[in-house]
């Protein structure tokens, strides 16, 4: 989203605008490092063409997902990171041909990891930054989630701790392209029957918190 885009243009000079596909592109230097940063869309096909038209096009080295979610484990508070161990679709369901639920047929398939280096680097940045984090599953579907029931069944069914709209497809594209993928997430609300006016009230502060996480991420690369 742009709130999530906006703290690269505020904080990064000389970005240069450029359209990838559909999606709204910049491209420029930071650390001393050489930076694509995208604003792919909502939603996990949205979410798949932009991360697959970027490792097609681009020689990347990895791809960071950055920007805020749900809360769905009930220790996670408002401004909380959560880093991606694991990535399921939630909305993904062929249970009536006996695949479990997120499982993607006929592939053996449930989850998709992040890369355990960057992992362990942005645990490391988040503790250096005094940031609150957690890392576990996040789970993504084409829906914004604002109710208390729907969070305890994604709890029981999944083991979550956060879930968003597109988490899941970018690790998913980047599982089959062999490409190293973090998942970094703000919590912005917590999915319940507050969550229409909680996500909007913080996210701005949210998508700040997960931009200084990987500030601070890129720093130790």
């Amino acid at each position: 989203m742009q709130e999530e885009l906006e703290e690269y243009l505020k904080n990064i000079p000389h970005l240069v605008h450029s359209d990838l596909l559909n999606t709204i592109s910049y491209k420029g230097e930071w650390k001393g490092r050489p930076l694509i940063v995208v604003k792919s869309g909502v939603g996990k096909v949205n979410a798949a063409m932009a991360t697959q038209y970027l490792i097609s096009h681009f020689p990347l080295s990895a791809v960071i997902s950055q920007g805020v979610a749900g809360a769905v484990h009930p220790a996670l508070n408002i401004g909380d990171i959560v880093l991606g161990e694991s990535h399921v679709q939630h909305d993904l369901n062929v249970t009536a041909l006996g695949f479990r639920k997120g499982e993607i047929p006929y592939s053996a398939v449930h989850d998709f990891p992040g890369d355990p280096v960057l992992l362990e680097k942005a645990k490391k940045a988040c503790e250096k930054l005094g940031f609150s984090y957690m890392a576990g599953r996040i789970i993504s579907g084409d829906q914004f989630i604002s109710d208390s029931e729907t969070i305890r069944q994604l709890s029981r069914e999944f083991s979550a701790h956060a879930v968003d709209m597109e988490m899941a497809a970018i690790a998913q594209v980047c599982h089959i392209n062999r490409m190293p993928f973090l998942s970094a997430k703000a919590i912005s609300d917590r999915a319940d029957r507050m969550a229409h006016t909680d996500f909007p009230k913080f996210l701005q502060s949210s998508a700040k918190k997960s931009f200084q996480l990987v500030e601070e991420l890129l720093s130790s690369l």
